[in-house]
């Protein structure tokens, strides 16, 4: 199924129906605290716009998508937030695929890796933005591991 087009009522049904759902749940005894929370996630869906929950759900195709390992639409729109969930190992993959717009990785650069805006500029073609997101990657993996170093190093040896 297409996520685009999907229109304003067939949105609002999907959230009634997940209504009714919370209903089933509390009338089955759920936890208190799992029913606040599918409430909240419900009413923090209905509050959204319809490009939004598009947009979610564009972002999960397209998850899926990597992992099963097709490759991004030179054209496919990638929004701020969707650039801000990527993990390190999904923006690596991007930006080693050459159909990846120079948009997509500008907009992965600004959100993911608070890169300014102003400075895309400098960048004056896309191999030299890759090789700047590449760079941040590699920094953000060596930050990782001395972090993984300094916690394992911080925790009792118990072996004693």
């Amino acid at each position: 199924m297409s996520v685009g087009g999907l229109s304003a009522s067939k949105i609002k049904r999907v959230i009634a129906l997940l209504k009714m759902q919370g209903k089933v749940l509390a009338s089955g005894g759920a936890d208190p605290e799992v029913l606040w929370l599918y409430d909240s996630l419900i009413s923090y869906l209905g509050d959204l716009s319809r490009k939004e929950i598009e947009g979610i759900l564009r972002a999960s195709q397209l998850k899926k998508q990597r992992f099963g390992g097709a490759s991004i639409n030179q054209d496919y729109n990638i929004q701020p937030f969707e650039a801000e969930a990527l993990s390190i190992n999904e923006v690596a993959r991007m930006v080693s695929d050459d159909s990846v717009s120079r948009r997509a990785l500008e907009i992965i650069a600004i959100h993911r890796f608070r890169v300014p805006k102003g400075s895309m500029r400098s960048f004056h073609n896309k191999a030299m933005l890759r090789e700047k997101i590449l760079t941040l990657v590699e920094n953000e993996r060596t930050h990782e591991a001395i972090s993984n170093v300094v916690r394992h190093r911080a925790e009792p040896d118990h072996s004693v």
